[in-house]
Order: structure tokens, then C-alpha cells, then sequence
């Protein structure tokens, strides 16, 4: 009897201890992503993970879409959106969810899932997938357990003997896809032959299965039938646990707090803690007034993962809460103090699992620091910290992502060539395609600004490659700059025209404009000119500050209108820009410019005005010799008149 308890005892706290072994943050998705295989009489769909995750399968109302969940998954991969051409597969959308990350597949008819498993080195989940028959077949009746036949089952067994029978003697239970309810319900209900032991063997054998109601049934008849069996404060934790895993957490916090009552310092009250402050750190609001010591660990998870390592120090758990302390401050963003937790659990611990996620959780701290200097626009120390804690980051499955941030930081501080050499790296290690292609366009554009221009078009071309990404209207509109820069004005304004409704950014909106009104006057079409400069004022927006890009627009149409003696809407919008831009270094110049019109206006009051606010002498020389023929106009334009009448007599 002993036996079968310790037996049972040990393999509890080492299934409940794998449970608690740490999830990855949110910063590095254990689902890196989608692959597809047609396999002609079915369609496969794998989904490929860092590391071995549950998942389940849901269907949906309307037959062409699945659903596929990952309950532990909080972070989406790279990419997240799949679009296909294959006649019964549409698309796979993956989102994040309340229950994790999930995936959608929708299919172009009814889809049924043919079978799905899941594989390891590396762990990746399979789901082959076949058109769905109009009228399914009934399946046969699941073969009976070889435990206890149909028979059997109906009739109470012989009442068990007064002291439980050793493990050896507890009849063998069968898992898997053969499994009868009906049969398990009789099974629980009246086989009391069993030990505890082999009723949590089977309890976790339907757990691994995502079978949780089996799971929950068994281990409830287990604290029914054996109340004073030693691995209970144990096996009620794990009821917890799967309410969690079901998402219903309220249920989940209430069955923790009962555990830590009945069972005070157990193993099962430390985990049950542990597990209450994980919920009080991703679900702070699941309790309106959650008020007493009862709900202490959920209401102050960080103070209370601190107490659990130092007051059980020389308890395994209390290497996992001070694993799970640093991940809050790393969720807090307290970066210094949750590298120093992880620090204390590489001192502490011998676990090789934990050790080897402290080591990884040591680097995402650096790797979220990297992150933070390269989003506040300091590439110096981007450069700093990178080599500095480079051996540190190289563990981030991240580390290409990291490498493009080292290539942006010695871009901006005009280091083209180290530049070009780290996104060469970034192209060779990335396995992402919207990183690759990034890599792509980043040294394209280094190279069109070194003047290495058809170099950088060969890196671009064809530009179908990039359509599904989002850089697709950036990339068109660097081929068109490319194109407009060696003269070859038809093939920019066919670029630009493409790339204008693509482009999100407002400055490179309007650089386009300017850009594709220059290629139509290039090419004579000055209707088509105007039109692009005019689309170009009309963007500007008029209460806030204007971009740089805007001054230019202002410009070029101005001037358009002054060529076609248009002089009046010239003249708005020469005073627009000295409006917008008083410190533009053309100020002068549109100032001349306006006396100009009135010149040919004839109103001499208007370029006394402008003349006054001229600074440079040498725009103020030009003005007043405007007006000084202005003047002269005025003084002998009778005289002329009447000198050609007596001419023609």
C-alpha cells in the first residue's frame, strides 16, 4: 500500500513540476510559422513550433472553416496571414485571442480534418486535411476497452477488500482513440479496484490527450474515494490547473485558494500560489474586490513569488518562483531587476531545464533593451550594447531582427558600407520572409543613395516579390526615383503612378506627388503636372504643420499658374508658403516672385508692401528695379501713345 502511494506521490509532483516549467515570453512566439504540402488526395497544413505545445481543433458552423487553438501561445510569429491558390484551402489567418494565439483556416469548400498529430526534433504540428463528404457515414462503434467489457460494465464489481491491493493488482487501462464515455463513466463509477496510482496514470494520459473532462472526472473521483490518500493537495491543484487550461479562470482562482486552505505548506498550496500570482499578472481584473488573505497571491503575485523563494529555499518551487518573479519584472519592464532574479536562478538551481530558460530570459532582457534604444532613435548606443552582450543575444531566436537594428543604427550614423555588410547577414541568417525582404530594400536604398543605382535596382527587381508585403509601395517608389534619376521618364511615372496608392507614410505621399509631376512635365504633359501638384496642395493638411515635402508642392504649382499667367491663385499660394514656411530659404525669391504679378498687375502699392519684407540685396536691387520700371511705364506710357499716333498719321 505504501508503495503504490509514493509511487503515485512522485509521479504527481513530477507531472505537476513539468506544468510549472516556464512558458516564453511574449517576445519570442513559439510558433514560428506556417508550412503547406498538396499530397493529392489531401491537403497538409504543419505548424512549426520552438518547442512542444497543446493545441486543439475546433469546427465551425460553416463547414469551410476550421479552427486551430494554442492555449499557451502568446505572441504571433513574423508572419500571420497566409493567402493560397489551392482549390480547397483559401487562406490561414492566425490572431491573438483570449485563448491564445489561434488559427483559421478557410477553405473554398466544406474541409474536414483527415487526421492530425504531432511530431518532435523539431516539434512541429501536422494536420492533413480532405474535402468533407456531403453525407458522412456513420462511424462504427468504438471497440470496447480491454479492461472491462461491455458486460462487465453493467454489473457492480465485488466489493473491494479492506486494504487496497498493490499497484501490480489494479486492472490495466487502455487510452487513446478507443476510449468509450460511456465505458469510462462506468468505469470511475464502479470499478473501485483501482488504486489511486493508476487512476492518475490515466487522469494524465487523457490530460496529454486534451481530454480534460476525463482528466477532471478522474481525479475527482480519486479525492472522492481515497480522502486521506497523501498526493491530494497535489491532485486537487491539478483540478485547478485544468480550469485554467479550460479558460475558466475565476473557477480556477476560487479551486487555488481552497487548496492553500486545506492544505497549508504543502507542495500543492506552493504551486497553487504560484499559479494565483501567474493569473494576478496576466488577468488583474478577473476579481471585482478581490479582498482577504485568500486571495493574497493574486492580488500581489510579485510579493508573493519573493516570500515563496526565501521562505522554501531548499524546495524546488522556489527556484520556479523566483523564475517566475524575474518574469514579471520583465513584463514590467524592470529590466535590470529581472536579470538579476534570472542571475539568482542560474546560482541556485541545477535544473537543467530552468537553467537553461533563466539563460534564455537573461538574453531577452537584453534583447528588449536593444529594442527600447533602437525605438528612441540612439543608434550609438544600439552599437554599444550590441557587441557588448552580442554572445547573450546570439541565443534569441530573434537574433536577425536584432542584426537589422545594428544595420539601421550604423545607417544612421552614415556608415553605408558596415551597414550593407550587416544586412548581407541579415539576408543570409533570416529564415522570416518579410525580414528577408526588408534586408532587401534596406540595402537597395543605401545603395541608390551611394549612387550605385543599378545595383540597387537589381535587388528590387522584379517587384511582384515584394506584393504581399508591406514595403511594396516603398519599393515602387524607390524604382521610380531609380528610373526618374537615369532619365527614363516613362518607366518612373509607371512606377509612381503605381506606388501612390500604396504608400501610408504623408511626407513620402507628397514626395511622390512632386516626384510624379515632374516625370509629366518631363515627358510634356503639363496638364497631367498640374494635376499631380494639385493632388499634392490638397493633402497638406491646413491646421497642423505642414512637412518639409509641402513647401516644394506650394512651389510647383505656383509656379505652374505664373507660367500660365494665372496670377491670382499664383499669388495665394506664394503667400500660403511665406505663411507656412517663414523660415523657408526661399522666402526672398517668392517674395520677388509676387512682385512680379503685381508689376504686370500695375499695382504699384502691392510691391512698395513686398519690397519692405525683402532681407537679402540682392532679391531687394531686383525689386525695386521692377518698380522703377513700373514707374517709368506709368510716367511715359502717354507719351508713347501719342508719339505712335502721330507715327501712323
Amino acid at each position: 500500500m505504501r508503495r503504490w502511494w509514493r509511487k503515485g506521490k512522485l509521479f504527481l509532483v513530477l507531472s505537476l513540476l513539468w506544468w510549472l516549467m516556464p512558458q516564453p515570453g511574449e517576445s519570442t512566439p513559439l510558433l514560428q510559422r506556417v508550412r503547406f504540402g498538396d499530397h493529392g488526395d489531401f491537403f497538409r497544413i504543419v505548424f512549426d513550433l520552438r518547442q512542444p505545445t497543446p493545441y486543439r481543433i475546433l469546427e465551425k458552423k460553416d463547414r469551410s472553416i476550421l479552427r486551430v487553438e494554442f492555449p499557451r501561445l502568446r505572441a504571433l510569429p513574423p508572419q500571420t496571414r497566409y493567402q493560397l491558390s489551392h482549390p480547397l484551402v483559401r487562406d490561414v489567418h492566425l490572431a491573438l485571442t483570449r485563448e491564445g494565439v489561434t488559427g483559421e483556416i478557410r477553405g473554398r469548400q466544406p474541409i474536414r480534418v483527415r487526421r492530425h498529430f504531432r511530431l518532435d526534433n523539431p516539434p512541429r504540428i501536422v494536420l492533413d486535411l480532405s474535402p468533407r463528404p456531403e453525407r458522412q457515414e456513420t462511424p462504427p462503434p468504438p471497440e470496447p476497452s480491454p479492461a472491462v467489457s461491455p458486460s462487465t460494465a453493467q454489473q457492480p464489481p465485488a466489493p473491494p477488500p479492506p486494504a487496497a491491493e498493490p499497484e501490480e493488482a489494479s486492472p490495466p487501462i487502455k487510452t487513446g482513440e478507443g476510449r468509450s464515455e460511456a465505458l469510462l463513466y462506468s468505469l470511475l463509477q464502479q470499478e473501485t479496484r483501482l488504486s489511486p496510482a493508476a487512476l492518475v496514470k490515466y487522469a494524465e494520459d487523457a490530460l496529454a490527450q486534451q481530454d480534460f473532462q476525463t482528466a477532471y472526472q478522474a481525479y475527482t473521483t480519486i479525492l472522492q474515494r481515497f480522502p486521506h490518500y497523501t498526493g491530494n493537495h497535489l491532485i486537487a491543484t491539478r483540478l485547478a490547473d485544468i480550469l485554467r487550461e479550460q479558460h475558466r479562470y475565476q473557477q480556477a482562482i476560487e479551486r487555488y485558494a481552497e487548496v492553500i486552505e486545506q492544505y497549508p505548506g504543502s507542495e500543492g498550496a506552493l504551486i497553487s500560489q504560484i499559479r494565483m500570482a501567474e493569473l494576478g499578472v496576466e488577468f488583474p481584473d478577473l476579481l471585482s474586490s478581490p479582498s482577504g488573505d485568500r486571495y493574497m497571491p493574486y492580488r500581489h503575485p510579485l510579493s508573493t513569488l519573493l516570500r515563496i523563494s526565501e521562505k522554501y529555499a531548499l524546495s524546488p518551487l522556489a527556484d520556479v518562483a523566483l523564475f517566475k518573479a524575474g518574469v514579471v519584472l520583465l513584463k514590467r519592464h524592470k529590466l535590470q531587476a529581472a536579470r538579476e532574479k534570472f542571475r539568482q536562478v542560474l546560482e541556485r538551481s541545477t535544473e537543467p531545464s530552468l537553467r537553461a530558460e533563466a539563460e534564455r530570459k537573461i538574453a531577452e532582457t537584453w534583447e528588449v533593451l536593444l529594442t527600447d534604444l533602437y525605438q528612441q532613435g540612439k543608434p550609438l548606443q544600439v552599437l554599444q550594447t550590441f557587441f557588448r552582450e552580442k554572445t547573450a543575444l546570439q541565443q534569441s531566436p530573434d537574433f536577425p531582427l536584432l542584426l537589422s537594428y545594428v544595420a539601421d543604427s550604423y545607417a544612421r550614423l552614415g556608415l553605408s558600407e558596415e551597414a550593407l555588410h550587416i544586412w548581407n547577414q541579415v539576408l543570409e541568417q533570416s529564415t522570416t520572409p518579410d525580414l528577408q525582404l526588408q534586408a532587401r530594400f534596406k540595402q537597395a536604398t543605401l545603395l541608390a543613395e551611394e549612387g550605385r543605382r543599378s545595383e540597387a535596382q537589381a535587388l528590387l527587381l522584379p517587384p511582384e516579390h515584394f506584393s504581399g508585403s508591406p514595403l511594396f509601395g516603398a519599393v515602387l517608389f524607390l524604382l521610380g526615383k531609380l528610373a526618374f534619376q537615369e532619365q527614363r521618364f516613362e518607366e518612373a511615372v509607371h512606377y509612381l503612378t503605381q506606388a501612390e496608392p500604396r504608400l501610408d507614410d504623408p511626407s513620402d505621399q507628397l514626395r511622390l506627388l512632386i516626384l510624379l509631376g515632374k516625370g509629366y512635365q518631363a515627358l510634356g504633359k503639363s496638364r497631367a503636372s498640374q494635376q499631380a501638384w494639385q493632388r499634392c496642395v490638397d493633402r497638406i493638411p491646413s491646421q497642423t504643420e505642414a512637412p518639409p515635402a509641402a513647401e516644394e508642392c506650394f512651389l510647383l504649382l505656383a509656379d505652374t499658374f505664373f507660367t500660365q499667367q494665372r496670377y491670382q491663385e499664383a499669388l495665394s499660394l506664394y503667400e500660403q508658403v511665406l505663411s507656412k514656411f517663414p523660415q523657408s530659404p526661399y522666402r526672398d525669391q517668392v517674395r520677388f516672385r509676387m512682385v512680379q504679378i503685381y508689376a504686370r498687375q500695375k499695382d504699384e502699392k502691392g510691391i512698395e508692401q513686398v519690397l519692405a519684407a525683402i532681407e537679402q540685396p540682392f532679391w531687394q536691387r531686383m525689386a525695386q528695379e521692377t518698380l522703377q520700371d513700373l514707374r517709368w511705364q506709368k510716367q511715359f506710357a502717354p507719351l508713347f501713345a501719342s508719339f505712335q499716333n502721330q507715327m501712323l498719321r
